[in-house]
Order: C-alpha cells, then sequence, then structure tokens
C-alpha cells in the first residue's frame, strides 16, 4: 500500500516545478483526420455495406453494383460514426451522397463533434442540413466555429430512413492528439520547435490556445480547448488502454473578465486502477485534485464499470469533497458525475441496492456546492448531463426571489453544454417560464421565513440534471414501484424532465409559507396529451425507503400546464422532477399489491401445473384405453398447453429483470414470446378439437393425424414467428430497457396481433359450440322418449366444460389485458394478473380435481 502513497508524493515534487510556455506552430493545411479510422453504424442492412465503406478514401458513390457505399437498415434516426483515435480540433465534415439513387434520403441530417462515444453527447458541428441533395452529391458541413473533439458522427433526424454514406471526410487544421501514429513518434527535438513556432490565424475565440507545458523531464502539448473544457495532452502513455491515457489533462476556464484562460495541468500516473485509487489510505487536501482528475479519466469507459467501481468512486468523490472544493477541482469531480450518468442502469441499481453509490454522489455535489470556494461572485459549470451554479447573496438579494433556468440554445441537441444557464428575480421571471425547459423560482422574502442573520451573506446552489440516472429507486417502493407483468411497459409512472435542485447551506428549507414555484418541459415528444392520464410533482426524499431513496410528492401540488410547460409549487427545498403517468397506468398504490399477486399467481399454477402433468403422466400409463380419440387428443392438448405455460411461468419468474445482460435479456424475450404465442396456438387447438364433438358427427371427423399436425403449427409457427422478430433486431429496438420483454413495435405485430386474431376465433367457435349445445338440449326435450348413449352424452359435456373454462381463462385474460393497454381503470389490472398467473391452478381444478 505505501507505494500507492509514494507516486502521490512524486506527482506533487514533479507539479511543483512545471513551468508553463506557450507554443505557437504555424497553422498546418486542412487534413482528412478520418480515413481509414474505425468507424461504426447504427445497423447493417448487408455484409457488403459496412461503415469503414465511409473511410476507406474511395469517393465513388455508387452502391449497387460496385459497393462503395456503407447502408444502414431502415430504423428512426439512424446514425454513423468514426473514432479518430485521438482529439482533433474540427473545421468541417465533407460528406459524399450514395450516386446511383436514392439521393434524397440524406434530407435532414446532422453532424456532431466530441468527446463522447454516445453521439446525443457531442456538439452539433453547423445546421441540420435540410435540403434534398441529389444523387451523388458532395455536402461541405462548417462548424460555427472549430470543435475539438475525437467522435464525429452523421445521424438523420426526425424521421424514419436507411442512411447511406460513399465518403465521410473530417479535416482539421491543428496537430493531432491521442494515438495517431504521427503525434506518437514526434520526438522532443520536435515539440520544442513546435513550442517556439508564432500563432496560427486559426485559433478560435473562445478557446485555449495550442500550449507545450514543460516539466524538468518532458515537454507536453496540449490542443486547443474550447472555454469550459478539458483538454487532454497530447502525448500518451505506452500502455494501460486501447487508446492510451493521457499523460496529463488541464482545464480552459473563461476569466472573469471574458477571456479564456488554462487552469494548471495535472499530470497523471500511467499505470494506476480505481482499484489502486481506492487502497490510498486518505485523500488529503494535496491529493485532493490528482485523485479527482484520475477518477475523471477512468469513468470515461463508463460501460466497463461494474456496481463496485460505481460505489467506490462515489466513496472517493465524497473524502475529495470533504478535504477539498476548488473551483479546479470541482471540474473534474463535476465531469466523474457527468460520466457516471452513463453507466448502464441496471448497474447503477446494483450500487444504489448495495451501498447507495448513486445517492451518495448526488449528495456529494451537494455538499461540494454548499463549500466550494468562490473566487468570482459566482461559479457556474455544465457538462453535457449535469450543471452547477453557486453564488454567495446577501438576504437582501435572496428576498428579491431568486430563480434559476435553463433554456436550450434552439437546435436538436438535447446536452446541458448546448443550452444557456440563467440567474434571475421574481421581476424578470415571466419572461423566462415562456422559454425555459426548466425553472425554479424561490419566494420572495425568504430570509423572514429562515432563522438568517440579516448581517452575514447566505450560500445559494442549484443542481441540474438531464435525466433521472443517479436517481435510483427500489423497484419494491410502494410510491414509484414498477407493477411487473408482461404489459408492464405500458403500467409505469415515468420521470420524463429533468431533475432540479436548490440549496440555501446550513439551513432547512421546509414548510415554507410561499411556495417554490418550478416549471418543466417533458424531455420526450411522446409525452402528448392524449398520452399524459396524470402528472405528480415530486421530491427525491433520501431518506424513504429504508435510507435508499425514492420520489415523494409530500408538499409538492401540480398547478396545470401552459403552453407545453407544467408546473408545480412544493413548500420545501430539494431535488424536485415532474413524474408522467403514460396512458395512465400509474395505478399508485395499486402497484405493490398488483406485483405481489403476480409472484404468488405464478408460483401457485407453477405447481399445479406440475401435478397437472404427473396426473396425466400416471393416468396414462394406467389406462391406455381412452373413450374416443377425442379424448386420447385432448389429453395430448392439454399436456402440450401445460408445458408451454410452464415455460413461460418459469421464464418470467427468473429472468424478466436480468437486463444486465444484453444479451441474456435477449435470449429471454425471445423465449417468453415464443412459448406465449405456443400457448395462445395450443389453445385454439382445443378448440379445434372439441368443435366435432359438439356440431359435427361425433367420431366420424377425428384424423388419426391431428395431434401430428397440430404439434406442428402450435410448435412451428411461434418459432418461426420469433425467430423472424428476434433475428433483424439490429433494425429497431427489440425488447424493453427495464424489463426482458418485447418493445413496442415486435410487441404489437409479433405477439398482441396474432393473439387478438387466436381470441376472435376461440370466441366464435365458443360461441359456436355453446348455440349447439343449448339448441340441442331444447330439443330434446320436446322428444320424449328418446335414448341417447349416456357415456357420449357426458363425454360431450365434460368436455365442453373443459372447453368453457380454458376459453374463459385465455380469452377473458387477454381482453383484460387489452384493457390494460388501453388505459382502463386498476380492477382490469387485477383481473389480468388473476386471471393469467392463476392459469395452472384452474387447469389442474377443471382438468385434474373435477
Amino acid at each position: 500500500m505505501a507505494q500507492y502513497g509514494l507516486f502521490l508524493v512524486l506527482l506533487f515534487l514533479i507539479e511543483a516545478n512545471i513551468t508553463s510556455a506557450v507554443s505557437t506552430p504555424q497553422p498546418e493545411h486542412s487534413r482528412n483526420v478520418a480515413l481509414n479510422k474505425n468507424a461504426s453504424q447504427s445497423s447493417l442492412y448487408g455484409a457488403l455495406y459496412p461503415a469503414e465503406k465511409a473511410v476507406d478514401g474511395d469517393t465513388g458513390t455508387i452502391l449497387y453494383p460496385r459497393q462503395q457505399c456503407t447502408h444502414t437498415g431502415l430504423e428512426y434516426e439512424p446514425w454513423w460514426k468514426v473514432d479518430l483515435g485521438g482529439t482533433y480540433v474540427i473545421t468541417h465534415v465533407r460528406v459524399f451522397n450514395r450516386g446511383d439513387c436514392c439521393g434524397e434520403r440524406l434530407r435532414n441530417f446532422m453532424v456532431r463533434v466530441g468527446h463522447h462515444e454516445d453521439i446525443d453527447r457531442n456538439e452539433q458541428c453547423g445546421g441540420i442540413y435540410t435540403e434534398t441533395p441529389a444523387d451523388g452529391a458532395t455536402i461541405d458541413i462548417r462548424c460555427a466555429s472549430p470543435i475539438s473533439g475525437r467522435w464525429v458522427s452523421v445521424q438523420i433526424i426526425g424521421r424514419e430512413e436507411q442512411l447511406s454514406l460513399c465518403e465521410v471526410q473530417v479535416f482539421s487544421s491543428s496537430a493531432v492528439s491521442g494515438v495517431a501514429t504521427s503525434a506518437m513518434e514526434r520526438t522532443t527535438s520536435e515539440l520544442m520547435t513546435s513550442a517556439t513556432r508564432e500563432a496560427r490565424a486559426q485559433d478560435p475565440p473562445g478557446f485555449c490556445k495550442h500550449e507545450v507545458v514543460r516539466t524538468d523531464s518532458k515537454q507536453v502539448p496540449f490542443s486547443p480547448s474550447k472555454s469550459g473544457s478539458f483538454s487532454y495532452s497530447e502525448e500518451r502513455c505506452s500502455s494501460s488502454s486501447p487508446h492510451g491515457k493521457p499523460l496529463a489533462t488541464r482545464f480552459c476556464r473563461m476569466s472573469p473578465g471574458g477571456t479564456v484562460v488554462w487552469d494548471p495541468p495535472v499530470f497523471l500516473t500511467c499505470d494506476i486502477s480505481l482499484r489502486n485509487l481506492s487502497q490510498v489510505p486518505r485523500v488529503t487536501n494535496e491529493t485532493a485534485l490528482t485523485v479527482a482528475t484520475e477518477l475523471q479519466v477512468i469513468t470515461e469507459s463508463a460501460a466497463t464499470l461494474s456496481s463496485d467501481d460505481v460505489t467506490t468512486v462515489s466513496l472517493l468523490l465524497e473524502e475529495i469533497v470533504n478535504v477539498s472544493a476548488t473551483e479546479q477541482g470541482g471540474e473534474s469531480v463535476l465531469t466523474v458525475v457527468d460520466n457516471l450518468m452513463d453507466v448502464d442502469a441496471e448497474v447503477l441499481r446494483k450500487s444504489q441496492q448495495e451501498r447507495r453509490g448513486p445517492s451518495r454522489v448526488v449528495q456529494t455535489l451537494e455538499t461540494f456546492a454548499d463549500t466550494v470556494e468562490l473566487t468570482t461572485e459566482r461559479y457556474t459549470s455544465a457538462r453535457p448531463a449535469v450543471a452547477l451554479q453557486a453564488a454567495d447573496i446577501r438576504p437582501d438579494q435572496l428576498d428579491m426571489g431568486q430563480g434559476f433556468a435553463f433554456v436550450l440554445s434552439g437546435n436538436d441537441s438535447k446536452s446541458l453544454t448546448e443550452g444557456i444557464l440563467y440567474n434571475f428575480t421574481m421581476e424578470e421571471r415571466v419572461d423566462f417560464v415562456q422559454t425555459a425547459d426548466v425553472t425554479i423560482t424561490l419566494p420572495a422574502n425568504l430570509s423572514s421565513m429562515l432563522p438568517i442573520d440579516n448581517s452575514a451573506g447566505v450560500r445559494l446552489s442549484y443542481i441540474l440534471y438531464n435525466d433521472s440516472s443517479l436517481f435510483v429507486y427500489n423497484p419494491s417502493s410502494l410510491f414509484i414501484g414498477k407493477q411487473r407483468g408482461l404489459f408492464a411497459y405500458s403500467s409505469r409512472r415515468v420521470v420524463e424532465s429533468r431533475i432540479i435542485g436548490s440549496r440555501i447551506a446550513g439551513y432547512q428549507v421546509k414548510n415554507l409559507e410561499q411556495p417554490v414555484i418550478l416549471t418543466f418541459t417533458p424531455l420526450q415528444d411522446l409525452l402528448a396529451d392524449e398520452k399524459v392520464k396524470k402528472v405528480k410533482c415530486a421530491f427525491w426524499d433520501f431518506a424513504a425507503d429504508d435510507g435508499h431513496g425514492a420520489w415523494s410528492s409530500e408538499g409538492c401540488t401540480y398547478q396545470g400546464k401552459e403552453s407545453g410547460r407544467y408546473t408545480c409549487t412544493c413548500n420545501h427545498l430539494t431535488n424536485f422532477a415532474a413524474l408522467f403517468d403514460v396512458h395512465g397506468l400509474g395505478f399508485e398504490r395499486h402497484e405493490r399489491p398488483l406485483e405481489i399477486l403476480t409472484y404468488v399467481g405464478c408460483v401457485v399454477s407453477i405447481i399445479a401445473l406440475v401435478l397437472t402433468l404427473l396426473s396425466f403422466t400416471i393416468s396414462t400409463k394406467q389406462d391406455r384405453r381412452a373413450a374416443s380419440a377425442h379424448g386420447k387428443n385432448q389429453r395430448v392438448v392439454l399436456m402440450n398447453l401445460c408445458v408451454a405455460l410452464l415455460a413461460v411461468l418459469l421464464i418470467f419468474i427468473v429472468g424478466i429483470d436480468q437486463t444486465a445482460s444484453p444479451i441474456g435479456c435477449k435470449v429471454v424475450a425471445a423465449l417468453l414470446h415464443y412459448f406465449l404465442l405456443a400457448a395462445l396456438f395450443w389453445m385454439a387447438v382445443e378448440a379445434v378439437n372439441i368443435f366435432p364433438a359438439t356440431v359435427l358427427v361425433f367420431g366420424h371427423y377425428v384424423s388419426e393425424n391431428f395431434i401430428p399436425k397440430a404439434a406442428a403449427v402450435s410448435w412451428g409457427f411461434p418459432l418461426l414467428v420469433t425467430v423472424s422478430t428476434a433475428g433483424p433486431s439490429s433494425l429497431y429496438k427489440y425488447r424493453m430497457s427495464d424489463y426482458c420483454w418485447l418493445s413496442r413495435t415486435p410487441l404489437t405485430y409479433a405477439f398482441l396481433l396474432p393473439a387478438g386474431l387466436i381470441l376472435m376465433f376461440n370466441l366464435v367457435m365458443f360461441a359456436t359450440i355453446m348455440y349447439k349445445l343449448v339448441r340441442g338440449e331444447v330439443g330434446q326435450k320436446k322428444l320424449t322418449g328418446a335414448q341417447k348413449n349416456k357415456a357420449d352424452h357426458q363425454w360431450v359435456i365434460l368436455n365442453l366444460r373443459r372447453a368453457f373454462s380454458l376459453m374463459a381463462l385465455f380469452g377473458l385474460t387477454w381482453v383484460f389485458g387489452f384493457m390494460v393497454i388501453n388505459g382502463a381503470r386498476p380492477i382490469s389490472a387485477y383481473l389480468f394478473c388473476i386471471f393469467n398467473t392463476l392459469q395452472g391452478l384452474f387447469i389442474f381444478v377443471f382438468h385434474c380435481i373435477m
């Protein structure tokens, strides 16, 4: 453990001897930095049209038959992106459109450039290209100002389309950082020469200039960086990650005078890992900045983090903020939080359950906002997913009704760095509410409601989260718990607004006489008026659910909607959000009972189905003489139905929540799809088997090949549907994010449609059979002395009772299911859960006990 403390001491000795010199190399000619780099796309139409076709240097535009272009499947907002392998300052992007046909498909596309693999977090280059390009057209997209980044993407915006690109050229006018071969092979003497050149004419405004930092042992160049962002050194470690870890980082900051300045660089250790950092005895004021920067670089690989990693990061952030709350360290802390919001939802959930990692991160950020040492009147910093503002104000300023707002800049990006953060007073509030995506306004005369010393200032802060990633609730929580079931996707209350929080350091602001006013704009367009049945204003209660946290509406009231914005009032300060019942299916207090009913019903049915199969197996061995061919067929049909239902229930209980493994979750969804369809088909076979016994001549219509044919259809057709749905799933979203079940598109067309047709068929068969039975009984009563085969008559009645029970179970179950989808009352959900989960028990009762 001592060696890890030693490397930190060495870092500070190096940092103490840093001297900085501005390098001013001459302008380089723009060059295509995307050539032969790693590329990917949202889907693949065919093996002949991979993403690499757009960076192979061939500017030919014939897709067929020359295969010179990329091609995605038909999907909503398809994208293509390239990893430049290092950080470049991008000036413009050139796109070569398909020339053999279909050039109009490239209409409405956007180019993004940035440091994030998740393209939605990157900055837009130029405007959206809205024209309809000609076949084979060459389109230049110029960035309004040069953008520093490693990832460049092209994406169709706002519609379903196939994306085809024949070549994408990305032009940079500055030296490359990262692992590009030319940068790694440059010698120290070459860097020295670069450092003494004159300033380049193309250094854009609002950017920190290219600079070389000299130490006793090395010279470390930094590429130009936009104000409010980090630059990673062009020189990289020789090992660590596939793309090389930077030797140092530094932050480009906007000074109070409006000029951009570099923060001092922070040098990193090449072979340090998260485990090494966690083993350092304690973080001190001297080591806090270095540890925060190491965490910043480590958490950039958000997809590789485990739940234990998230917890470790949260504990280290706590230590950092508790010993040092500087603005420079805060930039790294905020970047770490931004990175953690990209971690897989299941990983965050596990960390929350085990040691409250995500909640700890949120509370640490609040502590930082309370204690950050301000160098100016107001500290503001934003990342794509989180933003923070802190200010020390006088009580009389507080009494003016302070507020905070976020306004998008007008392009399609949802990133917080693409918008504008405002602070305002209540007198200015009206103008902001009309355009802002989210606002919070404190009541006037707030100091009179709190025990505030009027002679001292107060620290007022705001924190804005782009989504609810770090507000992880327990699914069994009463307030926000999700109903588990095959229709759970449409039975949920969702957080579809940004999360806005405000604090006054050192004070618990609650039970206010005048409320805090909040406005929210939903994050997604799908929340149209006809789909949103209820809106609930809520705050995050850290103490709820045994300390795991949950959303609570206590003290908050929904005031209504105006101009697409939802207004809430609350009598306290904390983190707030708007929760929406999509399709009106939150069911509030009913969700926990429904979940219990689901589990209990499934377990009972599993036991009953096992007993049914055992009963049928034993009785078949003991009595091989069936009453008729119909009787034999009936037994085999019921056994197949039991097998299908048993598989559904077991897979549901074991796998419905296993979203941590994308492949495993997809397999669970496919198996559920298959066995549910198979069960429905066997239900239809049951109706077909009973039909001849009542409507047609009894024995004449029994086919010896009935069961083989029925099995081929009932097991084969669901297999065909499942494979054809799951196979091309790269073209669309196959499964839900929260559960291992079909998403809306495959659910509608590959499950609900055949289920509805089978239900209609069975209802017709049921009505015909019942009509024939009743009519026959009425006619028999008119005939006196008529003789009937008593055994046959009892067999028909018995099987009709069985058919009635099965068709009632399956038919009513799915009728209630369709009612749940369409927003019926909670009673429909209870009936659906009861009939759907207890089918196995009813089969056992009707066909074994009775």
